[in-house]
């Protein structure tokens, strides 16, 4: 992979921040060392996959070649890593699910079973469970497991942004019925308070957010006062459950980032697209999406249709400094020289947000895209709902990709207060024939999430809603 954007993309990220958010970070970092260093001798860590990106933001690779990691890899589901590599040393770091357990329980068994013999540790993030522990017990390999945690919670992304990075935690609260991730949000909400000083107000809206309200206050009690917090740099903690609004979400973005996250998908603040896109094809480039980028920092929240006269403004400041270049003046020549890292960076940061630009304009401009954000603006407005039905219906009868068929259902569903019961079976028959029988289930899990419903009385119209807090212009 090839990575290109302005140098220490985090350090001048976290900058501007209201808060000194880089203290979350070292205290990650203290916690990880601590955890690596008790295991002195040559290792090799393997790394779950969706950790890897946000474990860049706190461990470098200086970080880890301090503390004897020869080398990290990635858990798959073939052979054991490292049988090879000349360490008798293996660190499992994991997001702590079933399947990754039962994969080291693999591994382990298959090393045994070659006469390897490994010291394993396990560190689950951002805490162990039981469940897993008792699984490793009926597999056998308990004994030669040493099951720790580490608790990385809210991680710094930007100078305005944290995030925990558990993108599956809505299906585990509403599909699955497990509350995990509502315990991780409060403990880490104890952790930025034990940075940051006790929250002295905390406001909610849903039904996770009270839980979540409610967790912070058992364990403020059952902590007692600690006479060494520090004095309150947060006055106000707002909690929102996501299902409070579910019609945002299943809209099209019209902002620049949103959009680009839509397409390409941005995962902690990192792109990663296909070379070709920038005529190397084979190639994958990564990017960091952050306010150290001074582009993106005004591009971000813009509409993707204003987007590119933006550029065109940077791409202009640039050209002129550069015809600067043969002054003679010796003040403006050191002026110049000063501004040349900036103007470096901003170069490259122009050039690729205009090949973003020019990708994006391209999909903005097919006739599925107008003619989704078209019915998308007639929910929003209550207007010709039969319109939108029928622009569902040939979506399904052209075999459109169905996450985008089911998005605009559940547009339909949040702001109609659900389908007619008749028209929902039809819809599901009709998709059940197009995709597939194992999309009954599919179906089936979005309604029992609330993503998806059959209507009643009891819901509240989304017109009045709208008219009520303004919700959308006209």
């Amino acid at each position: 992979a090839e990575y290109m954007g302005p140098p220490s993309p985090m350090a001048s990220s976290l900058a501007g921040s209201a808060i000194n958010l880089s203290l979350l970070l070292d205290d990650a970092r203290t916690e990880f060392a601590s955890l690596l260093d008790e295991t002195r001798e040559p290792k090799h860590i393997v790394l779950d996959a969706s950790l890897y990106k946000v474990l860049s933001l706190v461990a470098t690779k200086k970080f880890f070649s301090e503390r004897s990691v020869i080398n990290d890899l990635t858990l798959v589901d073939a052979e054991p890593p490292a049988t090879k590599l000349g360490t008798k040393t293996m660190v499992y770091v994991l997001r702590p699910s079933l399947a990754n357990a039962k994969r080291v329980a693999a591994h382990i068994r298959s090393n045994v079973k070659s006469a390897i013999n490994y010291t394993y540790k396990v560190i689950f993030v951002p805490r162990k469970n039981m469940i897993l522990e008792r699984l490793f017990e009926e597999e056998g390999v308990l004994g030669d497991v040493d099951v720790r945690e580490f608790n990385l919670d809210l991680v710094p992304l930007d100078s305005d942004v944290m995030s925990l990075e558990l993108h599956s935690s809505f299906r585990e609260c509403y599909l699955e019925g497990d509350r995990t991730a509502l315990f991780n949000v409060a403990q880490s909400l104890m952790k930025l308070q034990s940075v940051f000083g006790v929250i002295p107000e905390i406001l909610g809206a849903g039904n996770a957010a009270a839980l979540v309200a409610d967790m912070v206050v058992r364990l403020r009690a059952e902590r007692g006062a600690d006479r060494n917090v520090a004095a309150p740099e947060i006055d106000r903690l707002i909690l929102i459950d996501r299902l409070v609004d579910p019609v945002t979400p299943m809209l099209t973005p019209h902002t620049y980032e949103a959009l680009l996250d839509e397409v390409f998908e941005i995962t902690a603040t990192e792109i990663k697209v296909d070379g070709k896109y920038f005529d190397k094809p084979d190639r994958l480039i990564q990017y960091n999406l952050n306010s150290s980028d001074s582009v993106f920092a005004e591009l971000r929240d813009v509409n993707f249709a204003a987007a590119g006269s933006c550029l065109r403004r940077h791409a202009q400041q640039l050209k002129a400094l550069y015809e600067r270049r043969n002054t003679e003046d010796l003040k403006e020549l050191r002026k110049l020289v000063s501004s040349i890292p900036t103007y470096a960076n901003e170069k490259v940061s122009v050039a690729i947000h205009t090949d973003f630009v020019e990708k994006l304009q391209a999909i903005s401009a097919q006739e599925s895209f107008h003619g989704t954000i078209g019915v998308e603006q007639l929910l929003l407005d209550n207007e010709n709902v039969a319109e939108v039905l029928e622009f569902i219906d040939g979506m399904i009868s052209k075999q459109e990709p169905l996450h985008a068929v089911l998005r605009l259902l559940c547009l339909v569903s949040a702001t109609q207060g659900g389908l007619k019961p008749k028209l929902y079976d039809q819809l599901r028959k009709d998709i059940i024939h197009t995709y597939g029988f194992e999309h009954m289930f599919t179906v089936a899990n979005l309604e029992t999430m609330g993503l998806l419903r059959r209507s009643d009385k009891s819901t509240v119209p989304f017109a009045a809603l709208r008219k009520a807090f303004r919700l959308s212009l006209d």
